[in-house]
């Protein structure tokens, strides 16, 4: 039998002093759906779990001031059908609406996708080309970091063992941008084998600008510089999204697990990169896609 205390504080303010009085011995649960297979599997053992599902300004979208702030709490289903996010923010739609089935976007949470820290995590590559940071809350202090220094490692993020994931902070997008993801499985609800993301503002013909991330070919989610600064300025026809293709290929460092094998993933970086910007790019030109 696993014998715990179950706190349900109603702030971030009492959770926080919850989990001070606790000393180490506290887990903050949001969803719960990585959190609870450790504890049955053995693999932790908290004195408290402390829950963030009461606390309402974890669970909340708001749009101001040029910025969408994402709660912590908020779950995958509640994105998928925000209003907030029906326009220039495409490609966050596009993960956060295949993550697992209906049930289990209904429970899960943004910040329990970011904090459980898998390499294949669908939410971490959009969120990495908006160029979006996030907020930690501690026990003494909160700090706010770019999404891209969250990451540190397989499982690992940069949170220290006094600290939550309080909310995302994402600009919105450049007028003439659009932003796609894609992701290759196995079959179902199966966690991506390779995931994309890519964010491209376009001028007539021409890349202005863009970004691209990977997912589950490193160690954490990753951006793919060498692409974006290859692309900046030139003119997009086929040929020129092939050879960024290639260099994205050659950037990816993958291994080979039982979800895939590194040269699969290789070969399919090119494919899914070419099909992610060109879905971005139709959405930069107000073409449905």
């Amino acid at each position: 039998m696993i014998n715990y205390e179950y706190l349900m504080p109603a702030t971030l303010d009492e959770a926080i002093s919850n989990f001070r009085d606790h000393q180490g011995d506290a887990k903050y649960i949001a969803g719960g759906t990585e959190l609870m297979h450790g504890i049955k599997a053995g693999q932790m053992r908290p004195q408290c779990l402390i829950s963030l599902r009461h606390i309402k300004e974890l669970g909340q979208i708001t749009s101001k001031g040029g910025k969408l702030r994402i709660g912590a709490m908020v779950t995958h289903r509640e994105l998928e059908l925000s209003t907030s996010l029906k326009r220039n923010f495409d490609g966050l739609i596009d993960a956060v609406s295949n993550i697992g089935t209906v049930q289990i976007r209904n429970v899960a949470t943004i910040g329990g996708n970011l904090c459980n820290a898998s390499p294949a995590a669908d939410s971490a590559p959009p969120l990495l080309v908006l160029d979006s940071r996030v907020t930690l809350a501690g026990v003494d202090e909160s700090r706010s970091l770019p999404i891209e220094e969250f990451f540190k490692g397989v499982n690992k993020t940069i949170l220290t063992d006094n600290e939550l994931l309080a909310e995302i902070v994402v600009p919105c997008p450049d007028e003439g941008s659009g932003s796609a993801f894609m992701k290759n499985i196995r079959a179902g609800a199966d966690i991506s084998k390779i995931n994309c993301a890519v964010l491209v503002k376009r001028q007539d013909d021409f890349c202005e600008t863009c970004r691209t991330a990977f997912g589950s070919v490193a160690p954490t989610p990753i951006r793919i510089k060498t692409v974006e600064a290859f692309l900046k300025g030139k003119k997009v026809n086929e040929a020129l999204i092939r050879s960024a293709g290639e260099m994205a290929s050659e950037e990816i460092k993958p291994i080979t697990d039982i979800r895939s094998t590194a040269e699969y993933r290789k070969d399919v970086s090119k494919v899914i990169f070419r099909d992610v910007f060109f879905k971005a790019w139709k959405r930069a030109g107000g073409e449905s896609s």
